[in-house]
């Protein structure tokens, strides 16, 4: 089964945070094509996110997505994302100022 990532989105987020992971994670196969990762992004409420570029992009999933997920990768200030192992602490507001508070 492949290591499942998922990728935060957050207002302001870079659009190459949210492809790069993606885009590398993807590239990993066994000899015979099968996948390494799975990755998706999700958002807060599933809601699309304005990124730094002032367009918006969306995800089909919320918040949610990331608790089945094998590693997080949420978007930091800066656009530098970093990578975590779980666990990833619980947020009682739907809310993901104590993940962030973690990470950094």
């Amino acid at each position: 089964m492949a290591h499942r990532v998922v990728v935060l989105a957050l207002d302001g987020v870079l659009p190459l945070d949210l492809g790069i992971p993606a885009r590398v994670f993807d590239e990993a196969c066994e000899p015979d094509g099968t996948r390494l990762y799975s990755v998706s992004t999700c958002s807060l409420g599933g809601r699309p996110v304005r990124t730094h570029e002032d367009p918006r992009s969306s995800s089909d999933n919320d918040e949610s997505a990331s608790e089945s997920a094998d590693t997080v990768a949420p978007w930091r200030e800066g656009g530098q994302v970093q990578f975590m192992e779980h666990p990833v602490p619980q947020d009682t507001d739907r809310s993901t100022a104590a993940t962030r508070q973690w990470v950094v």
